[in-house]
């Protein structure tokens, strides 16, 4: 049966209908991002004296004036825990941040947010960004301190093209390279949850690369080898024939062999990383939603036993997948020949956003807005007996 729950990330929150093991497929992604949020990171590895800035063991002299400029992703938090931090020794921060990430107003503070980057590509509001930012450097002397927050999605958010390169040619140039082409953490933080959740559990990679459609296909082989285990396959000539087939130059099952020969009834697999897709259609999605789309097909064809069910979810950490609102999407497990008809066809015009909004309600899209931190994708695999 159905039901509403709500997934918070932070302040975040988002009402989604689903079975239990959607439900664990949120909770377990969910704590992954919880665990790499930048402001209690940040606040491990920082603290202040009277005259020193302590990062970790090294110490920097204040000198007559501090400032903090910043520009990414996961720096809306850096630079508020900063503040928190210097107190009063901050003179003056300025910090560029995603469109959007202010769901609930900016908060009361002394730094100065400009938000740019619509659709993770540099605008004119990211470029203002920058322009205030690098004003504020060359204001420095020999006597300042400059704390300088970055994480991933910075490129985008500090663009000064060198004339006479225009901004309008960066962004079609960075547009043009996208088409083409600390995560132990957070997947050992999913493992815990999955195992929490009652699952055997694994992190089996966090440098999963290359090809979205190669990668789907080797977990979809992988899933089949885990329910030929789970329906009482216990020849292990067999078995290591499927992890054979399965192993590729993506994920190496060196890891898997113990895990598969002890699973009984629900193992949950972990894996973390940043495949490509390269897009040659002119549909609506990202990479998550397409790595999601394409395993289902690639499930679909494996005609797993009707006894035991296989679920996916990819999802990046950041929260935005592509220029969507969805930070990925759980696979569909029980599409007929119409929907994968339907499903090819999305993926072949990279518009799996479109498929995932039609396929029951859109409740297969992981939707949690800006989460404020950004460490490459999960993907959770879990292979169960119904």
């Amino acid at each position: 049966m159905c039901a509403k729950r709500v997934l918070s990330v932070k302040n975040l929150s988002v009402f989604i209908r689903k079975t239990s093991t959607m439900s664990d497929l949120l909770e377990i992604f969910q704590k992954s991002v919880e665990s790499v949020q930048p402001a209690s990171l940040l606040e491990k590895q920082i603290s202040v004296t009277k005259s020193h800035l302590v990062v970790n063991t090294t110490k920097h002299k204040f000198g007559k004036r501090c400032h903090v400029i910043g520009f990414g992703k996961a720096v809306k938090d850096m630079a508020l825990k900063m503040e928190s931090i210097l107190g009063e020794r901050m003179q003056r921060a300025v910090v560029t941040v995603p469109v959007g990430i202010f769901r609930e107003g900016k908060p009361s503070t002394r730094i100065e947010f400009i938000e740019g980057a619509e659709n993770n590509l540099p605008d004119e509001n990211s470029m203002g960004g920058a322009l205030k930012i690098k004003e504020l450097a060359q204001t420095l002397t020999m006597d300042d301190l400059l704390i300088v927050l970055v994480s991933g999605g910075g490129s985008a958010l500090l663009p000064l093209p060198v004339p006479p390169i225009t901004l309008q040619e960066k962004h079609e140039l960075i547009k043009q390279l996208a088409r083409k082409g600390n995560n132990k953490m957070a997947a050992s933080a999913a493992s815990v949850a999955a195992v929490s959740r009652g699952y055997q559990s694994m992190v089996v990679s966090t440098c999963i690369e290359g090809n979205a459609n190669c990668i789907a296909i080797s977990y979809a082989k992988l899933a089949a080898v885990l329910a030929k285990r789970l329906t009482g396959e216990r020849d292990c000539d067999i078995l290591e024939k499927y992890l054979e087939e399965f192993e590729s130059q993506y994920i190496t099952t060196e890891g898997l062999r113990e895990g598969i020969f002890k699973l009984e009834d629900k193992i949950c697999l972990i894996f973390a990383g940043e495949p490509t897709v390269v897009v040659t259609g002119t549909g609506k999605g990202g990479r998550n939603q397409q790595l999601a789309l394409n395993f289902a097909i690639e499930i679909f064809k494996l005609h797993i036993p009707r006894n035991v069910k296989v679920s996916f979810l990819s999802c990046g950490t950041d929260g935005i997948d592509g220029p969507t609102d969805a930070a990925g999407a759980i696979s569909p497990n029980n599409m007929d020949t119409n929907w994968v008809k339907f499903a090819q066809d999305c993926l072949d015009n990279n518009d799996a956003y479109r498929f995932f909004q039609s396929w029951d309600g859109g409740d297969n899209l992981v939707k949690i807005g800006h989460t404020g931190t950004n460490v490459m994708d999960i993907h959770v695999l879990v292979v169960e007996k119904k």
